[in-house]
């Protein structure tokens, strides 16, 4: 009988609305939609440390929790327990509250074979009482029983037994139709039901589930009531089942609400798989989805394979959720799959052996299931993937070398061993969605085993801890409105026996003894749910800033003293408080309510941070300008300083000065300490060193959100400096993000680090939040970090969340780390894929470049994300020429492991180019390859993926190495400032002028481009007009022979995926054959031509007046090309055509156009060689536009006169003044750079150009071969 909706009541149960599924709130990341948000969280384009702007200093919404954490934790739904566990239904009640989700309100009984079956008719002559209970003896009668349960007959009080194994052949409905619940006691007494199916492997059966806007749960029985009592049964199943709504698939049962389950035995296969985008899946053992049940004594040996699209796929040995429920004195075998979309949806799988998530209490159980998770996930376990805040486990081992894997369909396959008993655990106490306090999760007493040791000592264990047993069955949970007492069932627990295999339950039963001392060790392990706040003086102020009080805290965190500084208070005001007499929150005085609230605010977190104006007495000297900055001249002045930066002062637009050496004495004050105050100023350490920094001890470590010298960094710069023999620990119990680094916690918004060394020491812990550490920054968002290094020793311990560690950042999000090297040792331990290491970067989203690390590196936790340049690579990490040793050891759980160049995980889209092992960096061959790196293609290249503020203040310098260093043979980078800057020259060019254009094609465009321009190889009269054309249309200018397209033109045609092609000049220029070979290739065509070269620039011009709208326009001579090739870069940075006109005539067609524009001004290039004083006076009659001209006395200094009227600029691109073929290709490249275009001769620049560019530091570009520049040109360059 197959399972359709038909045969059921269509009374609906729960409601599938918007509320019903998964759905994520507080994603407003980088101004993105949600989904796709979630889209480059899950497939590493994003990372979960990509903070809006501000937020460091701001402690905005928390986007930083990792990879699919924060949307488990934010999910909005009713189809959860609590927000602690965020998994099954909150709401599935009738209107009496009874969280029974079968219940319905109709009087019914369904039918079988158009026959009503009634109790009566089905158990004839039986009482279904304890003493006579109703019998079921064969297939019919138990098929008959699945139809009887309605909302009037749920056998509550009743007793149901089997009489006889049975035997099943066709599809399975569930007891109450997956819909009405059982209430009554069912005793299987020990035999067996075979056959219990529904669909095939082959065959998924389709859930009805969406379609009838129902949700029906799978399994022997569909639901399982508060007073029903399952024993003494026996089943072998085989259930394939789909769904296009959430579905819920066990063996026994669906759903478990306060049910009591013992001795239930299951075998066989559950496939369970959901096609909607958002909603969960559940497939467990023995239950699918249960609250309050308890499951005991039971065993599981059954195959499970769970697949969601966009949620979560839950599966579980014994229960795929426990929700406030027990599973004790149970194990589970058996293999457990799953699978998840985390490519386009927010898919994730949870995993255990014996629940796939845990917000109850598993205690004395074992597992050696092997579980596989063939995509990414945080949540699997030996014996449970993931314990919520209200999820306990006690007392349960599992075997270490069962097979635990994540990634398993992907390259990154992840083989977890030794196996590890718990996923993910929340940490510390909280408050759920709904208002529920939760303690946090607690673990005591898991074991992994061999198999040889489980088979000759675990029963003996298992018989033991029921003598000292974590929960006490006789007076049930210690959590009001958790599972219940059972008294009876506490003195009838199976006892352990050995077998040659694992341990069996034996016949035997006993009594479970309850540890007294549990509740205490409960206490110790958990977190207290509220800040404590610290003592000492802290400042507060109403939010109008009219009052401002300093509130004394003992060390209770009591008021002992408010002065007051600012304002009126007056003295019974501040008795009240001080006395106890009064609460902040019950002060009638407003501001000095929020005053003492700040203070108590800035308490919790350490800000110790007062609201004064700088006083610029504090420094040894200066007023804090460029030319007179302030002077630091020894500690105390240095601590001032740091106490300085507040909410009224960041020192934006301000410079700072170190003028000697300081060795602290005293433990460090951070700059900005712990509230938003980043610093936005300009320090130049001088070259100085800051030595001995100290934060916190190892007795007494410190609790910050932020430990370095400065908090947060904020567009500021931090150069020239020092920073040796430092040491940091922190631990932190919040749950606020905490990051650690020599230099900055955080540097964001276009913050420049540049000539920064340090070495030292960082010991970092958490308890429950994400740690983000590196030996220059904690995290650097688009921001930069150059011709820096570090000597690090890096030690961090998390209990629940990520760790972030990099020799140079914990994490680069769209920064540049440029020309950097770091040595030493990276430690860190947290749990299942909650670690990201690496010698650079632990989590590299940005560009690096031209960088070297030696660092050792040991995660002592089961990950991936750990390689000797960065853990990991996102899909929009760019990693161009970085060296790393090939002596640095790489090890995961005490294993060494082999990275591929340099990297734990590249994930797609990423670009790793030219990243090589070495050995220690002590040749001179290795470091004259960094300083050619200095002037590649290469450096170019990743300057462009550059998204910081700062790119333009880039400037590298060359590596050498350092005379006083104690390891002479490690390079660092010169600290000297009158080290050399490197001149960058970069080439561009092909063998000839076909292929230079398709080499300035692909660095214009390197990820394509819909529209080229096609023009004729040898003649440019037609084409020397087209480069406004060419930034309209964003297209790439190539070349073609009159005749002929190569092959090579054809092929960049379509590396660059164009769909459009324009064709410049008519068929003299270009002949239809070209058009013919474009035209089978399937391009869309347009050919822009006139009778001659005038009339080709006006059609051109007049198609990009029309698409610009601009006011302005060039004018050039159409005989000297060198002019109108010159006056590009005003029609680039103007958006305006250029118009081409005879020395001494103007087409006709062009004035009729001239009259016609409302133009503002007109640039005419050339002097009077090119356009006669007579034409040139003819366009100022004919236009009443303001007409200058732009010329020198030849074309190379009219070349240069033009580029002196373009904005300022460090990049040049210099092209052949008399090969214009060269030239014509680089303005769509000049565009794309902000590069300014200037002419030179074959073999000599002018003497106003050359005298510019070598005297100004610039990054510089020459397209064309040496025949067209020439290697002199070069050599002039860098004299």
């Amino acid at each position: 009988m197959l399972l359709t909706r038909k045969k059921f009541n269509c009374k609906i149960i729960i409601v599938i609305t918007d509320n019903d599924y998964y759905f994520y709130s507080e994603g407003d990341i980088m101004q993105l939609d949600k989904k796709k948000i979630m889209a480059l969280f899950l497939t590493g384009i994003m990372t979960t440390s990509m903070i809006p702007v501000g937020s460091l200093a701001n402690n905005e919404n928390d986007f930083s929790k990792s990879k699919f954490e924060q949307n488990l934790n934010e999910k909005t739904t009713k189809n959860k327990p609590d927000a602690v566990s965020n998994s099954t239904n909150k709401e599935d009640k009738s209107q009496d509250g009874n969280e029974n989700p079968s219940t319905h309100e109709d009087n019914h009984t369904e039918k079988v074979n158009e026959k009503t079956i009634t109790v009566d008719e089905l158990f004839k002559g039986q009482k279904g009482t304890k003493e006579d209970p109703y019998k079921i003896s064969d297939k019919d009668q138990l098929i008959k029983f699945a139809y009887s349960l309605s909302k009037t007959q749920d056998y509550k009080d009743k007793y149901v037994e089997l009489s006889s194994d049975i035997e099943l052949n066709n599809d399975w409905v569930p007891v109450g139709l997956g819909e009405y619940a059982f209430n009554g006691h069912f005793d299987g007494k020990n035999h067996k039901i075979n056959g219990l199916k529904i669909g095939s492997k082959d065959n998924l059966h389709k859930d009805p589930s969406e379609k009838d806007k129902k949700i029906v749960f799978y399994g022997l029985f569909g639901v399982l009531g508060a007073n029903s009592y399952i024993e003494n049964l026996k089943i072998d199943v085989d259930f394939n089942l789909i769904s296009d709504s959430a579905l819920y698939v066990g063996a026994l049962a669906g759903y478990a609400n306060g049910s009591t389950i013992n001795n239930i035995e299951v075998t066989g296969k559950l496939i369970g798989k959901t096609t909607h985008p958002k909603t969960n899946i559940f497939v467990g053992g023995v239950i699918s989805n249960g609250i309050r049940q308890k499951i005991v004594n039971s065993k599981s040996d059954i195959d499970i394979r769970v697949e969601s699209d966009g949620g979560l796929a839950e599966g579980g040995g014994i229960m795929a959720l426990s929700n406030r429920g027990l599973v004790f004195n149970c194990y589970s075998k058996g293999k457990i799959s799953a699978n998840a979309n985390r490519v386009t949806k927010e898919g994730s799988t949870a995993l255990g052996g014996i629940c796939g998530v845990n917000a109850g209490t598993i205690s004395n159980c074992y597992s050696t299931n092997d579980i596989i998770s063939d995509c990414y996930t945080g949540f699997i376990g030996a014996i449970t993937g993931w314990v919520t805040g209200i999820g306990l486990t006690f007392q349960s081992y599992y075997d270490k070398d069962s097979v635990l894997i994540t990634d398993n369909a992907t390259k990154n396959k992840n083989i977890i061993k030794p196996s590890v008993p718990i996923g993910w655990m929340v940490k510390g106490s909280g408050v759920s969605d709904e208002g529920m306090a939760y303690e946090g999760s607690v673990s005591m007493d898991l074991k992994g085993m061999t198999k040889s040791e489980m088979s000759s000592s675990l029963a003996n264990i298992l018989n033991s801890n029921l003598k000292k047993s974590r929960i006490n069955l006789k007076k049930g949970s210690l959590s009001k409105d958790y599972w219940k007492k059972d008294e009876n069932l506490a003195e009838n627990i199976f006892e352990w026996t050995n077998s040659s295999d694992f341990p069996v339950f034996s016949d035997k039963k006993t009594s479970v003894v309850y540890d007294i001392n549990t509740e205490n060790l409960i206490k110790q392990l958990q977190m207290n749910s509220k800040e404590g706040i610290n003592e000492g003086d802290f400042y507060g102020r109403s939010k109008d800033k009219s009052l401002v009080v300093k509130v004394k805290f003992d060390k209770k965190g009591d008021i002992i003293d408010i002065k007051t500084l600012e304002g009126r208070v007056t003295k019974e005001e501040i008795d009240k408080i001080i006395n106890k007499k009064e609460k902040i929150s019950d002060i009638k005085n407003n501001k000095l309510k929020e005053a003492l609230l700040k203070a108590v605010e800035k308490s919790k977190i350490n800000d110790i941070t007062d609201y004064s104006k700088l006083n610029y007495n504090i420094f040894e000297k200066g007023k804090g300008t460029k030319d007179d900055p302030f002077i630091i001249d020894n500690e105390n002045q240095f601590l001032d300083f740091a106490r300085s930066v507040n909410e009224e002062e960041n020192y934006a637009d301000k410079y700072v000065k170190l003028n000697r050496d300081i060795k602290l004495t005293k433990e460090w004050t951070v700059v900005g300490s712990q509230g938003k105050h980043p610093f936005k100023g300009d320090f130049n350490g001088n070259n100085h060193t800051i030595s001995n920094m100290k934060i916190g001890s190892e007795k007494t470590p410190r609790q910050y959100r932020f430990a370095a010298l400065f908090s947060v960094i904020d567009g500021g710069k931090v150069y020239n400096l020092n920073i040796k023999d430092f040491e940091i620990y922190n631990t932190i119990l919040s749950e606020d993000r905490v990051f650690v680094a020599a230099v900055a916690g955080g540097i964001q918004n276009g913050a420049f680090i540049d000539n920064v060394n340090v070495n030292g020491k960082i010991h970092s812990k958490s308890m429950r939040t994400q740690q983000y550490i590196g030996a220059i920054a904690g995290q650097s968002l688009k921001s930069s970090i150059i011709n820096s290094s570090a000597e690090i020793q890096i030690d961090a311990k998390g209990e629940s969340k990520d760790i972030y560690a990099g020799g140079l950042v914990g994490i680069n999000a769209f920064g540049a780390l440029f020309n950097s090297y770091s040595k030493g040792n990276i430690t860190a331990d947290s749990l299942l894929n909650k670690v990201s290491i690496g010698g650079l970067c632990g989590y590299q989203s940005g560009v690096i470049f031209n960088n070297y690390s030696s660092v050792n590196l040991n995660s002592t936790s089961p990950t991936t994300d750990v390689g000797e340049l960065a853990g990991r690579s996102t899909g929009t990490g760019k990693n161009f020429d970085n060296f790393y040793s090939k002596n640095s050891l790489v090890k995961i759980t005490g294993k060494s492991k082999k990275t591929k160049n340099g990297f734990g995980v590249v994930v797609k889209n990423s670009i790793v180019e030219n990243s090589r092992a070495i050995d220690e960096l002590n040749d001179s061959d290795y470091l004259k390859k960094l300083n050619e790196n200095l002037s590649t293609a290469n450096y170019r290249k990743a300057l462009d993926f550059v998204k910081a503020d700062n790119k333009n203040n880039i400037k590298l310098r060359k590596w050498e190495l350092k005379e006083n260093s104690k390891n002479f043979e490690n390079p660092n980078v010169s600290q000297s400032n009158s080290s050399k800057t490197t001149k960058n020259i970069n080439r561009i060019s092909g063998e000839n002028r076909e292929l230079t254009a398709i080499e300035v094609s692909k660095e214009t465009y390197p990820n394509g481009t819909d529209t080229v321009i096609i023009a004729n190889r040898e003649t440019f009269s037609d084409t020397i007009s087209a480069s406004p054309l060419a930034k309209n249309e964003r297209a790439a200018i190539l070349y073609t022979s009159k005749d002929e397209i190569s092959k090579d033109t054809l092929n960049e045609i379509k590396r660059l995926k164009a769909k459009n092609v324009i064709i410049i000049g008519g068929e003299n220029s270009i002949k239809v054959e070209v058009l013919d070979k474009l035209k089978n290739n399937k391009y869309s065509l347009t050919r822009i031509a006139g009778k001659d070269r005038y009339k080709t620039s006006l059609k051109i011009a007049e198609k990009v007046i029309h698409k610009s709208n601009s006011n302005k326009l060039q004018i050039a001579s159409g005989e000297n090309f060198a002019d109108a090739l010159a006056i590009t870069n005003l029609s680039n940075r103007d958006n305006t055509p250029i118009l081409l006109v005879a020395k001494d005539t103007i087409d006709s067609e062009v004035i009729k156009l001239l009259s016609k524009l409302k133009l503002e001004k007109i640039n005419v290039a050339g002097g009077e060689k090119s356009i006669s004083n007579k034409t040139f006076n003819d366009i100022k009659t004919i236009t009443k536009s303001k007409v200058e001209r732009i010329a020198g006395d030849n074309r190379y200094e009219t070349s240069f006169k033009i580029a002196k009227l373009m904005n300022k600029s460090d990049k040049f691109i210099i092209a052949s003044g008399e090969n214009f073929a060269d030239s014509l290709v680089s303005a769509p490249y000049a565009d794309k750079e902000n590069a300014v275009l200037v002419l030179s001769a074959k073999d000599e620049l002018s003497s106003e150009i050359k005298e510019y560019l070598t005297k100004n530091e610039s990054m510089i570009t020459i397209i064309g071969g040496e025949k067209s520049v020439s290697k002199q040109v070069e050599e002039q360059l860098n004299k």
